[in-house]
């Protein structure tokens, strides 16, 4: 650990991009390692000003491959998860899939506030919850909408699905996935049916 640490240190005297780079990866690695370490408010609050002051310095790049290794980590500072989450999709899109400090306010915060490529990809996370579903069909946009649509894990209630077949009347991109969801019964089918083309037709009568 000695070691580790007189390089990290090494490297945040430096201005090199490359050695900001290696300084991020050093630092996650060295989390990842100790995760049960991590948690207490004052770490939290060091490594957020750490994490902070590298990133709002780094390349779009190395912001890329930052959120790809601490996406799936529960040790992140939930300021840094929500700041990568609002950044370019490319760098939010494994956040917001993975993270597990992303909870249900800053996924409907992310539905309000970002942008049309961010809401797909909420819609898209597994296990949504039912007020994550809600926030999607009240902001109704089609793409996000067929996105849920075609999320078999998401926590889509039968008022929910009622809803979407609803839309689907209009918003033709709705259909294909709805005619397959699991969650659809005879009731709802029969609804579907009426507005679909004849290979769904066959599809949904079958």
């Amino acid at each position: 650990m000695g070691d580790r640490l007189d390089e990290i240190m090494i490297l945040a005297k430096s201005r090199d991009v490359a050695d900001r780079e290696r300084l991020l990866i050093r630092l996650v690695d060295m989390c990842n390692g100790r995760p049960d370490d991590l948690r207490t408010p004052r770490v939290q609050d060091l490594l957020s000003q750490v994490f902070f002051y590298l990133v709002f310095q780094a390349e779009h790049d190395i912001r890329m491959r930052l959120a790809e290794n601490i996406a799936s980590s529960d040790w992140a500072p939930s300021g840094l998860i929500n700041i990568l989450a609002f950044d370019h999709i490319e760098i939010a899109r494994p956040i917001i899939a993975r993270s597990p400090i992303l909870e249900d306010p800053d996924l409907i915060r992310i539905m309000v506030e970002a942008t049309l490529e961010h809401q797909i990809e909420v819609a898209r996370r597994r296990d949504i919850s039912v007020s994550v579903v809600e926030a999607i069909l009240k902001a109704g946009r089609p793409e996000v909408l067929k996105a849920l649509a075609e999320n078999e894990t998401a926590r889509v209630s039968h008022d929910h699905l009622a809803e979407l077949i609803q839309r689907s009347k209009d918003i033709e991109g709705l259909r294909s996935p709805l005619a397959e969801h699991v969650g659809l019964n005879a009731e709802l089918a029969s609804y579907l049916y009426t507005w679909v083309g004849v290979a769904l037709r066959k599809s949904l009568a079958s």
